[in-house]
């Protein structure tokens, strides 16, 4: 009876021993593949744009590699900005606060990207009277994530099948179960496109829009808020853009009005 007893204790303090460390494995796993990684300090800057200012191929990639903990929410948020500067969204009244600008959604049809037109059309139809604020567009994007996450996931594995056709990463990548790539399936070309990335972050995080204003124009601006929104980018300096320039709503506002700058 006491060596049964004994034997019981036993098996029941190697269960939590067993128990124990599982968990703190689990957590372990958890934190690596859902926390964004630093920025080297020794990264040297990459001032332009990468990739060709493919939205697509930058949120992919990003996500890969370390998401932040805002990205796709940050992805759709850049691609609202692109769409303003496409005008596929017009603004359709200007506020003195930007998150309050009004933003109308057209009935534009023109996407070069499947995905990206079915994005538009859920976020559309989830918008009354296709009319939103900045502010309720991040709130549409949150309750209709649920709608949002195949065509968001569509997005990834089509990226990830354009790097293995390019030799980007290895020809048998496939992500895990939170959407990174394994370190196992890098390949030099891999990390030179992450070094480019992290490069283009540091540049717009140590400069950021005091950098930019007064040195390039308004479309190019659009271009680097853009960005910074995709990568959220949420220091003091870039806040400022990650909101929308007032400068930049005022002159797509007055364009949609027929208001002539240049006369």
């Amino acid at each position: 009876m006491t060596s049964l007893y004994l034997l019981q204790i036993v098996l029941t303090s190697m269960g939590a021993v067993t128990l124990t460390i599982l968990l703190v494995y689990g957590i372990t796993i958890i934190l690596k593949n859902t926390m964004p990684k630093k920025i080297p300090k020794k990264l040297p800057y990459y001032a332009e744009i990468p990739f060709g200012g493919d939205l697509f191929y930058t949120y992919a990639i990003s996500e890969f590699y370390g998401p932040n903990p805002r990205g796709t929410e940050d992805f759709l948020e850049a691609l609202l900005l692109k769409w303003i500067k496409e005008e596929k969204c017009i603004v359709d009244s200007q506020n003195l606060n930007p998150r309050e600008s009004v933003i109308l959604f057209t009935e534009t049809e023109d996407f070069r990207k499947e995905p990206e037109k079915e994005l538009y059309r859920i976020l559309k139809q989830a918008i009354p009277n296709n009319k939103v604020t900045i502010a309720d567009y991040q709130r549409i994007i949150l309750k209709n994530m649920v709608k949002l996450k195949p065509t968001l996931k569509q997005i990834k594995l089509r990226e990830l099948n354009k790097m293995k056709k390019t030799e980007i990463v290895a020809k048998e990548a496939k992500l895990n179960m939170f959407d990174r790539l394994p370190e196992k399936y890098y390949t030099f070309e891999y990390e030179e496109e992450i070094n480019k990335l992290l490069g283009f972050k540091k540049y717009l995080i140590d400069y950021s829009i005091v950098g930019f204003r007064g040195s390039v124009d308004n479309e190019s601006l659009m271009d680097y808020l853009t960005f910074a929104q995709l990568l959220g980018i949420e220091t003091v300096m870039t806040r400022e853009l990650s909101n929308i320039n007032p400068l930049i709503l005022k002159e797509k506002y007055d364009k949609s009005v027929g208001v002539n700058h240049n006369s």
